[in-house]
């Protein structure tokens, strides 16, 4: 009992750092994305802009990595792609649209030396929301997003090197290497599928798979 208490206890500790991991590099990316966005658009001398980028960039980030934590390893982990690709799409957009706003209202705030309420309320935050920037970094913030979503969810399915490998052509020049393959017997497992029934069973090891 001490021995299977102590590999679940190393597992769930492995499990934890990885999940932090992917964290901080979820976050590390969306701040670098968020810092591009003023390089791209030639705003070198706006420090503001920069100071946007980067808190859009952690605050989405957060929000990002908490998203994949959910998806992964909850019950999103479950549902189909093209329902999780449209809820994610949706879901980053309505949090990107009140993000940007929020981030850059207060910003604005702070540089024009107004209260928030009173800056959202301004000529000029409207124009920068009806006329401006607002809809481009919107789709800036949501294109990206979606598209870091993909692909770190592709990266926790598929290992990274295993995808950059598929990219960088190495499966196509065949070559002996050492592999350890896993074989799992569930037992009873014939029984098991003759109570549950087909459908049931199904989704029975697919819970088995994912926890």
């Amino acid at each position: 009992m001490k021995f299977i208490m102590d590999r679940r206890s190393s597992k769930i500790i492995v499990t934890q750092r990885h999940r932090i991991k992917n964290a901080l590099l979820i976050v590390g990316v969306c701040v670098l994305v968020g810092l591009a966005y003023p390089v791209l658009d030639k705003e070198f001398s706006d420090t503001f802009a920069f100071v946007n980028g980067a808190l859009i960039g952690v605050l989405g980030g957060v929000g990002m990595a908490l998203h994949q934590d959910f998806t992964f390893y909850g019950r999103m982990a479950r549902q189909h792609f093209l329902r999780r690709l449209i809820l994610v799409t949706l879901l980053y957009t309505v949090g990107f649209a009140l993000l940007i706003i929020i981030v850059t209202g207060f910003t604005g705030a702070l540089e024009n030396n107004k209260t928030f309420i009173s800056h959202v309320q301004s000529e000029v935050f409207q124009e920068f929301l009806f006329q401006g920037d607002y809809v481009v970094i919107l789709l800036y913030a949501v294109i990206l997003s979606s598209a870091l979503s993909f692909v770190f969810s592709m990266q926790r399915k598929v290992d990274g090197r295993v995808i950059w490998n598929m990219v960088s052509g190495k499966y196509a020049k065949p070559k002996e290497e050492e592999r350890i393959f896993m074989f799992l017997d569930m037992k009873d497992s014939t029984k098991i599928a003759e109570e549950l029934g087909e459908m049931r069973f199904f989704e029975f090891i697919n819970d088995f798979f994912t926890d």
